[in-house]
């Protein structure tokens, strides 16, 4: 059984070699790894008798290894490929055949600009450009170019098949996952927790929800089954290495933005702050078949039920605002009449309220 392993590992890396062999950029690394091992597994062919199950398994050690080196070279190749492609999709993106009307301006002053978004001013040295407004949503972004996707699959196919499913998976996530981060912060949307939220001044907090609402749109019809689609053409023929590197790239931005609605359901229940939880709720009903789409693999159902948990939770602080209202009108303390006649304020206000 260890002559059999054995064969299996050094099987599995000369196939590396060879096939990675034509790749010129990476081609003398894998050589030279293979090269090093060369004499010392042809040193082990005068075995004697009774030292071959210690040769055989010291063996087994030496080819393990050597793979693992060969592993490492792969996916450092993966992620340059990854790294060169998106510097291409930054050279080039101004082409709309690409990137449709999801183009990006960048502004020297930290003031809004004309669709009302604010530039993160954090850094003057590094401004991240906000995006200009998006009209159509039916845009699907190619952000690599297709000869990249090509190699990347090939790649992607080797280091499965020798069953580095996870480390193939982490590269390509952390590559991933950076690209969309950064183009959720162009869209205006700020990182904050579930407490900076609840603290942020009404005034301000309107403006934030308006920023919301635009990325969670743009993130959900198009950043999102973007990176699906990119994920699927990687990872092609292998459906579960795919799943599984798509919730790792965008766990983290649905999670800013599903925890940024939940904010706000569970925030103040002041009669104001109706009209803008309710535009919450509206989205997030509005985005639920995007939602049931692109996460509709098992490792994104955790976030597709938590989107659900959160909109039932905005329909309740809405019940809940109701409720305050009524329990302000009961508390109003004016009893006397109007001077002059006319509508009481308070039923002015009510009526007023109900009809926006």
């Amino acid at each position: 059984m260890a002559e059999n392993g054995e064969e299996k590992l050094l099987a599995v890396a000369r196939h590396i070699a060879k096939t990675l062999g034509q790749n010129d950029t990476m081609a003398d690394d894998i050589l030279q790894i293979f090269s090093n091992f060369d004499g010392r597994f042809s040193r082990e062919k005068d075995w004697e008798p009774m030292a071959a199950e210690k040769s055989v398994s010291a063996c087994l050690v030496r080819a393990d290894d050597l793979m693992h080196q060969a592993m490492f070279r792969v996916g450092d190749e993966f992620r340059s490929l990854m790294d060169r492609g998106a510097e291409s999709f930054e050279l080039n993106r101004s082409n709309h055949e690409s990137t449709g009307n999801l183009s990006f301006d960048s502004d020297d002053d930290n003031e809004e600009n004309e669709d009302g978004l604010l530039h993160n001013g954090a850094d003057l040295d590094h401004q991240i450009p906000v995006a200009q407004p998006v009209t159509d949503y039916d845009i699907v972004i190619d952000a690599l170019p297709s000869g990249t996707v090509s190699d990347l699959h090939e790649i992607a196919k080797r280091m499965v098949a020798a069953g580095f499913v996870k480390e193939c998976s982490h590269v390509y996530s952390t590559c991933r996952r950076e690209f969309l981060e950064e183009s959720i912060s162009r869209l205006g949307l700020q990182k904050l927790s579930i407490d900076e939220v609840q603290k942020m001044p009404w005034q301000e907090l309107e403006d934030e929800i308006e920023r919301w609402i635009k990325a969670a749109n743009v993130a959900l019809r198009i950043l999102f089954p973007s990176e699906r689609r990119l994920c699927d053409r990687v990872f092609f023929g292998f459906s579960s290495a795919a799943d599984l590197s798509f919730m790792e790239v965008c766990r983290g931005s649905t999670i800013q933005l599903l925890n940024f609605a939940d904010a706000v359901a569970i925030g103040s229940r002041s009669p104001e702050r109706l009209f803008k939880v309710l535009d919450v709720f509206e989205t997030l009903r509005d985005l639920m078949p995007e939602f049931d789409s692109v996460f509709s693999d098992q490792y994104c159902l955790v976030l597709r039920n938590e989107a659900v948990t959160i909109w039932k939770r905005l329909g309740e602080a809405i019940r809940g605002i109701f409720m305050e209202l009524e329990n302000l009108i009961r508390r109003d303390p004016a009893k006397a009449a109007v001077p002059g006649g006319g509508l009481h304020p308070i039923t002015r206000y009510v009526m007023n309220y109900l009809r926006a």
